[in-house]
């Protein structure tokens, strides 16, 4: 195993990472309620399913985290990658 044998897999970490990144910004001064909640999983959903039917991913899984405050918004992404043999 080499330092590039993981290098696809960590640049789509790094752009699901960006994209969960300007999603969050789209809905920064938004009231913190379940309409919140939708609108930033419908920003992220359309590029994991592209990934999934890509075969870049198996799956995912979006997990709404109970927030420390009441203006946050937590979420999980959970990726289940393709192992290839």
């Amino acid at each position: 195993t080499t330092a590039v044998s993981y290098l696809n897999t960590r640049n789509m970490v790094s752009d699901i990472k960006k994209n969960a990144y300007r999603a969050a910004k789209r809905c920064m001064f938004e009231q913190n309620s379940d309409i919140l909640w939708i609108n930033y999983k419908d920003m992220l959903t359309p590029m994991l399913d592209n990934l999934v039917s890509g075969n870049g991913l198996a799956g995912y899984k979006l997990i709404k985290d109970t927030p420390d405050r009441k203006a946050q918004l937590k979420c999980t992404i959970r990726l289940y990658p393709i192992f290839y043999i």
